[in-house]
């Protein structure tokens, strides 16, 4: 049964728009320079991830879009909206879980572990929601706030956090600034060293591998 459950769970993952989007997305930016560089060059996956607390993740959100789609201020909210991306920097579209018109705001939703709560929000989160307010504005939303709201899996109503700040479109150019910059030196035949360990490689990484220049493998 577990098998079968894994199985049917990750066909439905791989038929969702964001499953099969091939382009660097805005939640990749300010993470892993190496497993971004190893996507910009096509490499072929080699590990395949452990992708339950993402369906976990992905069940909540669209709860939580059900729950507002249902009883929240339809005059007032937009909800899931895809904006397009940076072409000329190989960025791919932003998909944004909620946008509020009243104050102009963008919102997204974060799942984790309760033990991870100390280190939210992390620069890659900021980044991205920046980033989302950068490609928003571009496609006629006007935006004055960002928003991120950290949902622990294992956790209670009172262990939510929130943290909003105003929109500054300077967060988003660093964050685009360092795709911008792995692109200018794709083709140099050069590589970033690894910049996580541990569970990130082996559970989560789609390009740690044995094989040689592959994390993981003999020459790294």
């Amino acid at each position: 049964m577990i098998d079968l459950l894994r199985t049917l769970l990750e066909a439905q993952d791989d038929s969702r728009a964001r499953s099969q989007q091939v382009e660097i997305g805005p939640s990749q930016l300010g993470g892993c320079r190496r497993q971004v560089m190893y996507q910009l060059h096509g490499a072929p996956v080699v590990n395949p991830t452990e992708r339950l607390a993402s369906m976990m993740g992905t069940a909540i959100h669209g709860m939580i879009e059900e729950a507002f789609a249902k009883h929240g201020d339809p005059n007032d909210l937009l909800l899931e909206i895809e904006v397009p991306g940076v072409e000329d920097i190989g960025l791919g579209p932003g998909h944004i879980d909620m946008y509020r018109k009243s104050d102009k705001s963008i919102t997204d939703w974060k799942t984790s572990k309760l033990k991870n709560a100390r280190y939210f929000p992390k620069q890659q989160q900021r980044w991205q929601v920046h980033t989302y307010g950068f490609l928003a504005a571009g496609a006629g939303y006007p935006v004055e706030y960002v928003r991120l709201v950290s949902i622990p899996r294992d956790g209670t109503f009172k262990d939510i956090k929130v943290h909003e700040e105003p929109y500054d479109e300077n967060v988003a150019w660093q964050a685009m600034d360092w795709l911008a910059e792995l692109w200018a030196v794709k083709d140099n035949d050069w590589l970033p060293e690894p910049e996580m360990s541990g569970v990130f490689c082996t559970d989560y990484c789609n390009y740690y591998g044995p094989d040689v220049g592959m994390c993981g493998g003999k020459s790294v």
